[in-house]
């Protein structure tokens, strides 16, 4: 599994069989007919993998982005026929968490490196800072602030001088603040979404690098959500505040 291969990652002793996992899972991983678990497996799988392996993870970054795209499609167009309706919980919601934790898992480990993948995956996991499953916000609120610390990371490395990649973090940053500000404005249910985006506000506005990157104007906007509510004023739950109605139905 993905958290014993993270535990035992600079094992030396581990290596064989390290590899024969991560073969087995590259095998797998463009299989687009698999069982939807199975699919949110491997997204976990690799989501440890990379944050045991940090920049050594590149070798692997491209085929786990592009499953993660699948399972972002598959979820658009489950969203699509389901319009209207509200939260289910299926194996097709845990995909999309999975998926979504693993691209932000994919950055933070990267760093610098995910810069390429950026317009290509952001925009799929900031259009859930609205989906009706709290656990799919919070998922995205998660994802957020690897990709602030990812940014933050990056704009230290570029200097405070004007450049074109400068202005292009500064932009990705502020789209991350609008989609944080989403998620801080949901007002259907989900304690722990609302937590958890609020923990996530409170690290990045310490994040200098991050900071700098979004201008006062964002800053103030961040600073200011939620009537200047704390992630520690809010209860959070681990039952009864996802909006998920008992209907086992596929996505």
């Amino acid at each position: 599994s993905g958290s014993v291969l993270a535990a035992a990652w600079a094992e030396p002793g581990f290596q064989k069989a390290r590899e024969d996992l991560v073969l087995l899972a590259h095998r797998l991983l463009p299989e687009t007919a698999l069982p939807s678990n199975v699919r949110a497996a491997l997204h976990l799988f690799f989501a440890s993998m990379a944050l045991a392996a940090f920049e050594d993870f590149r070798p692997h970054l491209q085929p786990a982005l592009s499953a993660a795209s699948h399972s972002f499609a598959v979820a658009a167009a489950a969203g699509e026929a389901k319009s209207g309706r509200r939260a289910v919980r299926t194996g097709g919601q845990e995909e999309l968490v999975a998926a979504i934790t693993a691209v932000g898992a994919y950055a933070i480990a990267v760093g610098a490196h995910f810069a390429p993948h950026i317009q290509a995956t952001l925009p799929s996991v900031c259009s859930h800072a609205q989906n009706p499953d709290a656990k799919v916000r919070t998922a995205v609120a998660e994802s957020i602030e690897r990709f602030g610390r990812m940014l933050g990371g990056l704009g230290e490395q570029l200097g405070p001088g004007p450049s074109q990649d400068r202005l292009f973090a500064s932009e990705v940053a502020r789209g991350l603040a609008m989609a944080l500000l989403t998620l801080l404005g949901h007002q259907d249910g989900g304690a722990s979404a609302l937590r958890m985006a609020l923990m996530v506000k409170e690290d990045l506005l310490q994040c200098q690098g991050f900071v700098e990157l979004l201008g006062p104007d964002m800053v103030q906007q961040l600073s200011s959500a939620c009537n200047g509510r704390s992630s520690d004023d809010v209860e959070s739950s681990d039952g009864g505040d996802d909006d998920d109605e008992d209907d086992n139905e596929d996505m």
